[in-house]
């Protein structure tokens, strides 16, 4: 009989353990959620100063952008930026027949507060919709997934960004400089 409690002893302690340390990584989640936002919230605020900026210049001044914007998906937890343009390309045959093709681009980059500290969730997307003379094609959509260093967001990053969604900067030169998350910096403390 003295077997039969240790045992059912043992498998309660182990499980109020287990309950105490999965209550102690919510809280720590949760406090780190809060820090991350509190640092987050001023990028949020320079790019909507930014975009408003942008927004209030004359087309011909912000040539190629269309439309720039934001929008907050969930409540304190996602923003996305967005921006489309007229893109004109020349093709291979444009030599010969003089035509090119005019590209509708979307830019898209969303961000999401993660609960590991220093953390930001990152969606990158860009889409194309040709249209040539006289034919039309499908849509071409690329989407990329990144974790950030939310300490790399500063001043720089702020403008690259802008710049990115204005169509002023290359996707290979957006991507260059964004603050990678290592596998080290990817914890809850």
């Amino acid at each position: 009989m003295a077997d039969t409690n240790n045992w059912i002893e043992e498998a309660e302690r182990k499980q109020n353990a287990f309950a105490d340390e999965q209550e102690h990584k919510k809280i720590i989640q949760q406090v780190n959620i809060e820090e991350n936002f509190k640092v987050f919230y001023i990028f949020v605020k320079s790019i909507s100063n930014l975009i408003e900026r942008v927004n209030n210049l004359a087309w011909e001044a912000r040539k190629p952008s269309l439309e720039l914007g934001m929008t907050e998906v969930e409540e304190h937890k996602c923003y996305e930026f967005y921006g489309s343009a007229y893109i004109y390309k020349k093709t291979f045959f444009s030599f010969f027949t003089g035509t090119r093709s005019k590209h509708l681009c979307w830019r898209r980059i969303s961000f999401k507060i993660s609960d590991h500290r220093n953390i930001i969730k990152v969606h990158i997307s860009e889409m194309f919709s040709e249209k040539n003379i006289g034919t039309q094609s499908g849509n071409n959509e690329r989407k990329e997934k990144y974790k950030l260093k939310l300490s790399g967001f500063n001043d720089k990053f702020e403008y690259n960004t802008i710049n990115w969604l204005t169509f002023n900067l290359s996707n290979h030169d957006f991507k260059k400089q964004l603050p990678f998350a290592d596998q080290s910096d990817d914890h809850l403390m």
